[in-house]
């Protein structure tokens, strides 16, 4: 966790090398996992992040100047080629149910995408291939033709992608896209693997990694390294050929490094006359920073819903975390906890079109504002290093049983005109030894349903701020 000071003066090469060794760090100290691709016991010093061994169907090799040779399990030599993109495809369609690809040391140059699930009609639907490197430090996929992405994914298919790392060039694609256009299915990645994988640079009108209507991924020692101006990093969003709602995925230890774009935009979408959901993705120790005032760290807009975030650490960012949405389909029950959000303008940023989103035990530097019209925000156990917290002009219910709340010892709030009452809550002590309020007009205060809630009713409808002291 940080304290408070600027990210200003770390360089991009700095921050790059850092989470390098962060990711291989990672790596090497994750424990076993049973996934669809087997059991996976501990690594090995070279950064393996794989499944029990097994060989590869077929291993290609480069001689490090624009040489590529696919050797097949057996021994035989299934290409030469000077074309490293159609020596990958090449294998990958050779393998018609699935296999798996090891990429040797050395740097790929791809003229073309990697593509899995996009054979004729449908052939990929559904079955499994596993394409792996000899580490972050090691195998680079390399992309530098304007508009091409290094993989992508579509037709719910299984893959497993691990060990190595892309070089975005400024006019090249996605890093990694999960495309939800296929004929078989509209979900891309299905029963999925990302593990111990560097995405670096890129162009600012693609994302890093883009992951339309996934479900059930794994991500695990993802680092995506931008220093392109208003880039985003991560998008997991439903696109409008949705049929279903998506996501039931998890993310540990995804890394995220950007200039002035978004770091994580999560994104549901209304099809056919019905909403389809991004819901039930957990994501556990992501880091999140900006190097020069990025637009939001999270984004969380419309039709997103009960997602999980554990620890995460967001620094630098104009909006830490941003929730909002639209008429009737607000993003809810979002569940925000412990952590460290540090911003030079907002740690949180709950607009008019959000309610009922959770934030735990969370250390924040930066103004906490919920503007919600609906039933409002939760944040309990906050503990503001700076900022002030502003609520909305609604009224807040009281003598409920989840009520909208701010637990501190010591806080301000900016209470909107039209507010008639406002809840303080703790849980520091059974009940204040001491209340002090700034303001005259905060005329009344009662105990309401626990000794731990304070109710106080407003004697004007102007609005102003309102500060406490509880004691211990």
């Amino acid at each position: 966790m940080s304290d408070g000071r600027s990210l200003k003066g770390i360089s991009n090469t700095v921050f790059v090398v850092g989470l390098v060794v962060a990711i291989f760090t990672s790596a090497l100290i994750s424990g076993i996992v049973v996934t669809q691709f087997g059991l996976q016991g501990p690594k090995g010093d070279k950064g393996d992040t794989g499944p029990a061994t097994f060989a590869a169907t077929y291993t290609i090799e480069t001689d490090g100047s624009g040489n590529y040779r696919a050797t097949k399990y057996d021994g035989s030599i299934s290409w030469d080629s000077t074309n490293a993109s159609y020596t990958i495809d090449s294998a990958i369609n050779a393998m018609t149910t699935g296999g798996k690809i090891h990429l040797s040391i050395g740097t790929f140059t791809l003229t073309a995408p990697i593509l899995f699930g996009q054979g004729s009609g449908v052939s990929g639907y559904r079955y499994s291939w596993i394409l792996e490197g000899e580490g972050i430090l090691s195998t680079t996929l390399s992309v530098a033709t304007a508009g091409v992405s290094a993989i992508i994914v579509k037709n719910e298919t299984e893959v497993g992608l691990r060990d190595f790392r892309l070089n975005m060039g400024s006019s090249a694609g996605y890093g990694i896209w999960g495309d939800g256009s296929g004929t078989g299915s509209p979900v891309s990645f299905r029963n999925s693997e990302i593990r111990n994988i560097l995405i670096e640079s890129g162009n600012p009108n693609y994302a890093q990694m883009r992951l339309e209507n996934p479900s059930y991924v794994y991500g695990a020692d993802i680092g995506l390294a931008s220093g392109i101006d208003y880039q985003n990093n991560c998008e997991i969003i439903c696109t409008n050929t949705s049929t279903s709602n998506y996501g039931n995925s998890e993310f540990d230890a995804l890394h995220c490094y950007n200039n002035k774009g978004i770091g994580l935009l999560l994104n549901g979408c209304r099809y056919d006359s019905s909403d389809h959901i991004m819901n039930m993705i957990t994501f556990n120790n992501l880091n999140i920073f900006s190097y020069d005032n990025g637009v939001d760290g999270i984004r969380i807009g419309y039709l997103v819903s009960c997602n999980t975030f554990v620890n995460p650490d967001i620094e630098g960012f104009t909006d830490c975390v941003h929730i909002d949405g639209i008429s009737s389909r607000e993003p809810t029950n979002n569940v925000f906890y412990s952590g460290y959000l540090q911003s030079p303008t907002n740690a949180i940023n709950c607009g008019t079109k959000s309610h009922s989103n959770v934030f735990r035990d969370i250390r924040t530097y930066g103004k906490v504002i919920d503007s919600s019209t609906y039933f409002g925000n939760i944040f309990q156990d906050l503990s503001m290093g700076s900022g002030t917290f502003t609520k909305g002009t609604y009224t807040v219910c009281t003598g409920k049983a989840s009520p909208t709340t701010f637990f501190s010892n010591t806080a301000s709030v900016t209470v909107g005109a039209g507010v008639s009452q406002y809840n303080i809550t703790h849980t520091l002590i059974a009940s204040p030894t001491t209340v002090l309020l700034t303001t005259s007009w905060a005329t009344t205060i009662s105990y309401v349903g626990s000794s731990t809630w304070l109710n106080v009713t407003f004697g004007t409808t102007t609005g102003g701020t309102l500060t406490w002291y509880t004691g211990i």
